[in-house]
């Protein structure tokens, strides 16, 4: 616990993962503790991951690490947070029912941020066919999540922060919403006179999502692809692209990626600085990145990619998001396991329309882009 109160007690964050740098930045937590607000994070990841080591976790001593409900409820009942402002950083499902109705229980005030909406290429009777017991165990925890609110075991946030009129859409259970921009806006705006160390160079960034090993896929219990098969199918399909386009294909890590030095063939990995790289790129090359955003955002064309394991995988799930995206802002897309030599790689130019519509469904609001998130964010939450 740091800061000295200012309106607001304490700010609580409760999240279902372990403090990161971008977490740190993008959920406004640094900013809140430079304008003097007493901020903690409850990482309640050993509730929903168990023991699962996280990349780049950071050792603050604001972070609380919540062993298991009963300490989690023991927090609840301390004097000092009573009058907290919680920010809830875990969505209402199934899985976190016993955590709102905890914080519903104690009467505490929440707080959510609605952001990283993305276009969907529905396939309803796809799942229906393929996977009729996932589905019907997701309809069934959805009854359940759906009643707890219905009948007040689950009570409404205080606000709701959203980032673009489709996130609007899911801001419902409020007595508040309050336009923001999504965290990429923010960065977006704050690179804009960022230096970049590869300036003046002739490159393509590859979004990178760690996926062969993203903790979310565990979280969901969903399966994941073989990396050795995966790295094989990106290193091509980079190849042909460097040959073709004359450029280096410079990897955006993610934030919770560990690669070896080998493993995209001695290519460039950079993490930490993806909005200044996309900025200067000749294109970019995604799965479904959030960091597509500073592509839209600065007019950079696009090229969508997926193997066929994640077609196999994925279809009803990521596979959704990169078509949905790649539809929605015209821009190419291929399997990449298909692709054999460079005369089948084209990138289509911007569509500065489907951009801008883009922007305004996802990422920010007229009545928000003009100004920094992060102040709104602090001016709401200190209202109350």
């Amino acid at each position: 616990m740091i800061g000295k109160s200012l309106n607001t007690s304490k700010v609580i964050y409760v999240c279902y993962e372990p403090l990161t740098a971008r977490v740190e930045r993008d959920w406004y937590i640094d900013y809140l503790i430079t304008k003097g607000i007493l901020v903690e994070y409850w990482d309640c990841s050993q509730i929903f991951y168990g023991k699962r080591e996280f990349v780049d976790s950071l050792e603050k001593h604001y972070v609380v690490k919540i062993k298991n409900y009963n300490h989690l409820e023991s927090l609840l009942k301390k004097e000092e947070n009573l009058n907290a402002s919680y920010i809830i950083c875990i969505v209402y499902e199934y899985k976190a029912l016993k955590l709102y109705r905890l914080l519903t229980h104690y009467k505490c005030r929440l707080y959510f941020i609605k952001w990283a909406v993305f276009p969907h290429k529905n396939r309803i009777i796809s799942k229906l066919l393929s996977h009729p017991f996932k589905l019907t165990v997701r309809v069934f925890d959805k009854i359940i999540t759906l009643t707890s609110k219905k009948i007040g075991m689950v009570k409404p946030f205080e606000k709701i922060f959203y980032a673009g009129s489709a996130a609007l859409s899911f801001a419902r259970d409020t007595t508040k919403n309050i336009p923001i921009s999504m965290c990429d806006f923010d960065n977006f705006l704050l690179s804009k006179d960022h230096s970049n160390e590869l300036s003046g160079k002739n490159y393509s960034v590859f979004l990178d999502i760690n996926l062969p090993f993203h903790p979310d896929l565990y979280l969901i219990n969903s399966r994941y692809i073989t990396p050795e098969k995966y790295f094989d199918s990106l290193n091509n399909f980079f190849e042909l692209v460097e040959k073709k386009f004359g450029v280096d294909v410079v990897v955006a890590g993610h934030p919770s990626s560990n690669y070896q030095e080998n493993t995209f063939n001695g290519r460039k990995i950079l993490k930490y600085v993806t909005p200044v790289l996309v900025r200067d790129a000749q294109f970019v090359i995604s799965h479904h990145s959030a960091s597509m955003n500073f592509a839209v955002l600065n007019k950079i064309p696009i090229i969508f990619i997926y193997t066929d394991e994640m077609e196999r995988i994925y279809r009803d799930s990521i596979m959704t998001v990169i078509r949905g995206s790649a539809e929605f802002l015209c821009a190419a897309l291929y399997n990449i396991d298909v692709v054999k030599g460079t005369d089948e790689i084209t990138i289509n130019e911007v569509d500065e329309e489907r951009y801008d519509l883009y922007k305004y469904n996802f990422l920010t609001s007229e009545e928000s882009e003009g100004l920094l998130s992060r102040e709104i964010f602090f001016r709401e939450i200190i209202s109350d």
